[in-house]
């Protein structure tokens, strides 16, 4: 095995090991624990003074849920014999994933308009949630015209923005050592965006081989 091939290996190992931390994180904290119990909720209503109603209440835990499905699922769809060799586990996993997707968006951009931070940080979880689900559709759309490439590529980039899930909790973590709690309104911002651009952007160039040949054999 070539020394790319184990750095992939480990990569996508890593991948679903964090993926799935935040998934028993999230049934932990939000179904074992409790929402109203969480730290999350503490800081927006304690600490903030925000106001929430029963519908974001609502909304958050679909939110967890559609998401947790999709960050768990997506894994598996990259898996190389599992594509090949189950074709059928392969789709409806996909449906399954992008289900999840469709679920996890849009009750996110409903919550994303009362995120701490205000204006800009509604904006960018906004943003986001809109990209998010735009991705799984043209992973679906891809799939059933039978595009491999294309449908590869956009599964790649929808699953960069569904990582977003691990990458948030990395960057609140470094922002919090660094800065410290009391700032958390303020650093919250810069992390409504910083939590899924960087994450595209790598998506959005690493795919672009896939897009360039999936053009081609489009013609």
């Amino acid at each position: 095995m070539t020394e790319p091939s184990k750095i992939k290996i480990l990569f996508k190992w890593l991948v679903f090991v964090l993926g799935f931390s935040i998934v028993i994180y999230a049934i932990i904290q939000y179904g074992i624990i409790g929402l109203v119990n969480s730290g999350f909720y503490f800081v927006k209503v304690f600490y903030y003074k925000e106001k929430l109603s029963y519908i974001w209440d609502t909304m958050i835990l679909i939110h967890i849920i559609g998401s947790s499905i999709s960050l768990l699922i997506g894994p598996f769809l990259f898996i190389k014999k599992l594509r090949r060799k189950k074709v059928t586990v392969h789709k409806y996993l996909g449906y399954t994933y992008v289900a999840g997707i469709l679920i996890g968006g849009i009750s996110g951009f409903y919550t994303a308009l009362y995120s701490t931070g205000g204006i800009i940080s509604h904006f960018g979880f906004g943003i986001l949630a809109i990209l998010w689900i735009y991705t799984g559709l043209m992973v679906t759309y891809f799939a059933i015209k039978g595009e491999k490439y294309l449908h590869r590529a956009w599964a790649i980039r929808s699953y960069s923005l569904t990582f977003v899930a691990v990458t948030l909790r990395l960057w609140l973590g470094l922002f919090a050592l660094i800065f410290g709690g009391e700032a958390y309104a303020s650093y919250y911002v810069v992390i409504s965006w910083l939590c899924w651009v960087p994450n595209l952007i790598i998506a959005w160039f690493y795919t672009a081989p896939l897009i360039k040949m999936g053009k081609i054999y489009a013609k």
